[in-house]
Formats: structure tokens, sequence, C-alpha cells
């Protein structure tokens, strides 16, 4: 018998990992919320990431998520850690803006200076 990992099926959504019920509204209100943080239209993000238009609005309307190559292809244009894009709402948008900050304050330390 094959033991195959879950994140190794093409198909595999990690927003099927979370609650079910509830995982696809949570990814929804956050990547909204990322979305006019950043200023990014739903195309903007489209093209960004090499899906349509459509399938992007079906990800803020809570029909469906990304698959985990994508998510981290979300994570990285928005410029956010993925685990941004799955706070818990009782967390709050607070607790989103921390993540960022944290991620951007971190990323500012690890990032080569440029010489002017």
């Amino acid at each position: 018998m094959t033991n195959r990992s879950v994140a190794c099926t093409p198909n595999f959504s990690p927003v099927g990992m979370l609650d079910l019920g509830r995982s696809k509204e949570i990814f929804a209100r956050n990547l909204s919320f990322l979305m006019r943080l950043r200023g990014i239209s739903g195309v903007q993000l489209a093209k960004g990431v090499n899906k349509s238009a459509s399938v992007v609005s079906r990800w803020l309307a809570g029909e469906h998520g990304p698959d985990l190559a994508t998510l981290g292809e979300v994570a990285e244009f928005l410029e956010v850690p993925e685990r941004a894009l799955f706070v818990e709402p009782g967390d709050g948008k607070d607790e989103i803006v921390k993540i960022i900050t944290e991620f951007v304050r971190f990323q500012s330390q690890t990032e080569p200076k440029k010489n002017n």
C-alpha cells in the first residue's frame, strides 16, 4: 500500500485542512482585507498569480480556495506569510496586521543592504 502525503496531491487545497465550513470564509475575509491593505484589485492579483479573475472572484466569495502552490504565490504576491491568510476571526484584523508587521520587519532585517 502506498503512503501518499496529502500535500503531494495535485488538487489538494490548504483551505480544506481547516474546519471545512469556515475555512473558505476565513480565507476569503483575510484575502479581501489584505488586498485592500495593499491596494490590490482582483484583476491584479489574478495576473500576479497567473489565474483568471473569475477564480480570484470565487476565492473572495468563499466558494473555493487555492491549492498549495497557488497559496504560496498569493502570499508572496501580497508580501505576507501564508499564515496571514488563515488567521481566525476571533484574532481579528489586528492579528493580521501584527503578522504582516513582523514579517516585514524580519524581511528588512534579512535582506542585504543596497548601496546607493
